[in-house]
C-alpha cells in the first residue's frame, strides 16, 4: 500500500471516529479506564471495610418508607428493566452504532453493554464484604456494585457515543446537546430508585456508574490499540 493510499484510509478512517464512536485515541480511553477503576477501589474502600462509612451507607438505604408513593413509584421503574428490555436497547444501539461508524462501533457497543452489569454481578459475588446485619465479618456475595446502575449507565454512555455531534435542529442545539442532561440524569434516578425500594446503598449505586465507565472506555481502549497499534499498521501495509 502507498504512502498516499494509507493517508486517504487514515482521513477516512478519523472521518467516520467523528461520525459515531467518538475520535479518542486508545491512550485516552486507557485513561479514562485507569481512573475511574481507581475510584471504584476508593469508593469500596469507603463504602464496605472503613466501619463509619458503612453504617452511613447503609442508614441511608435503611432510612426510608417502604410503602411510600416514592418507593412505589421506583419499584415500578426498575420492574421495566428487565433483561429483555436491556438487550433490546443494546441491539438497537449496536445497529445505530453500525450505520453511523462501522461494525468497530457496534462490537464496541455491544460488548461494553454486556461487559459492565457482567463484571458488577461477578464483583458482588466476588468481593468480600463486611456485614452490618450478620456482625463485623468477611461474607461472600454483596450488593455491592449495583447492577441495575452498571447496565443503564453502560446503556447511556453508548447512546451519548452514537448521538450525531453535528445536524444542529433549527434552535441551533445539536441532538447531543439536547439529550445529554436527561441521558445523564437517568442512572442517577434509576439509582436512587433501588436505594429507595432497599435494593442498592448509595455506595452500590457509585460503584455501578464506575464499573460501566470501565467497560465503555475499557473496550475501546482495547480495540483501539488493536487496530492502530504497530502491527496492525504493519498488517495494513
Amino acid at each position: 500500500m502507498t504512502t498516499e493510499q494509507m493517508t486517504h484510509r487514515n482521513r477516512a478512517a478519523g472521518a467516520s471516529e467523528g461520525r459515531g464512536a467518538g475520535p479518542w485515541p486508545a491512550s485516552d480511553h486507557a485513561a479514562r479506564t485507569r481512573a475511574a477503576a481507581l475510584a471504584f477501589a476508593v469508593v469500596y474502600v469507603v463504602a464496605r471495610l472503613v466501619p463509619l462509612g458503612a453504617q452511613l451507607d447503609e442508614r441511608v438505604r435503611g432510612g426510608h418508607d417502604a410503602g411510600s408513593v416514592a418507593a412505589q413509584w421506583s419499584a415500578d421503574l426498575l420492574s421495566l428493566l428487565t433483561p429483555v428490555s436491556v438487550v433490546t436497547a443494546a441491539l438497537v444501539l449496536c445497529i445505530i452504532a453500525w450505520r453511523r461508524s462501522g461494525l468497530r462501533a457496534s462490537v464496541e457497543t455491544g460488548l461494553a453493554v454486556a461487559l459492565a452489569p457482567g463484571l458488577a454481578e461477578t464483583l458482588k459475588a466476588l468481593l468480600p464484604a463486611v456485614s452490618d446485619r450478620a456482625g463485623a465479618h468477611l461474607v461472600i456475595g454483596s450488593s455491592f456494585p449495583s447492577g441495575h446502575v452498571a447496565a443503564v449507565t453502560a446503556l447511556c454512555l453508548a447512546l451519548l457515543a452514537v448521538l450525531p455531534t453535528s445536524s444542529a435542529s433549527p434552535s441551533g442545539l445539536t441532538w447531543r446537546a439536547m439529550l445529554r442532561a436527561p441521558v445523564v440524569l437517568l442512572p442517577f434516578v434509576v439509582g436512587v430508585a433501588t436505594v429507595l425500594v432497599g435494593w442498592h446503598r448509595p455506595g452500590d449505586v457509585v460503584g455501578g456508574v464506575l464499573i460501566a465507565i470501565v467497560a465503555h472506555h475499557g473496550v475501546r481502549a482495547l480495540t483501539r490499540r488493536a487496530t492502530t497499534g504497530p502491527r496492525s499498521a504493519r498488517l495494513r501495509a
